[in-house]
């Protein structure tokens, strides 16, 4: 999942959102963080940019 928060919602901590109570062991955890590996980029244009080199380097070394 990649977050690509704008205006005012980039300022909040988004990948961590979720209930966090300290409740009794064993319950289920409800949070974004223990069911997605997040990854936050500042603008589409540069996961955009960031994913062409990527590919660019694989196909140079053939992985």
């Amino acid at each position: 999942m990649r977050w690509i928060p704008g205006g005012p919602l980039s300022l909040l901590p988004v990948h961590a959102a979720g209930h966090h109570g300290f409740g009794a062991a064993g319950r289920e955890r409800r949070t974004v963080l223990d069911r997605v590996v997040s990854s936050c980029t500042p603008t589409v244009r540069a996961l955009g940019h960031a994913r062409e080199r990527a590919a660019a380097r694989s196909a140079t070394t053939g992985r």
